[in-house]
């Protein structure tokens, strides 16, 4: 971003926990940012990120969750979850995976239920948090998802446009 270039980061399925784990990396790692930003906070790394059929847990962005939304949302402009409450792969198999994973019963997908619990989208209601269901999928595949919710992402990616651009580092 520091070359004035947008950043949009599209995940399907495991690669949205890779994204949602780099995340709290760049929290960890980067400059502070908090998840409300004051004019001279740093600004997110992320102009938009897209989860598409997410594979982790459905209350995995909550306040002690697995990935925080406060830290998520610190990191990127806006985000946008798209899940497919039919997708039989984050319906079926999530849950058996997850067992032989880690030895766990895993809560539903992120990817099949969206935020959840309920309270969950109502806590963390934000202008830059955006859910897409996509009720007539019924596969896993990551491009039937980006042609079911190409207008969800075409609007995402077009929000993100709107954003101020870093100023462009000096050439070394």
């Amino acid at each position: 971003r520091g070359r004035g270039c947008r950043v949009v980061l599209a995940a399907h399925s495991l690669g949205c926990r890779v994204a949602l784990g780099a995340c709290g990396h760049a929290e960890a790692d980067g400059p502070a940012r908090a998840a409300t930003p004051s004019p001279s906070a740093e600004p997110p790394l992320l102009d938009a990120m897209l989860l598409l059929g997410a594979a982790c847990d459905n209350d995995a962005l909550a306040a002690d969750g697995e990935f925080p939304l406060a830290t998520v949302l610190a990191q990127c402009t806006s985000l946008t979850i798209v899940h497919a409450p039919d997708d039989p792969t984050l319906r079926e198999l999530w849950p058996a995976a997850e067992n032989q994973r880690c030895g766990r019963i895993a809560p539903p997908a992120l990817g099949a239920t969206g935020l959840m619990p309920e309270g969950l989208l109502r806590m963390y209601h934000r202008p830059q948090l955006q859910m897409v269901t996509l009720t007539d999928l019924k596969e896993h595949d990551p491009t039937a998802y980006l042609e079911a919710a190409s207008s969800a992402i075409a609007s995402a990616i077009a929000n993100a446009s709107k954003a101020p651009l870093l100023a462009a580092e000096p050439a070394a």
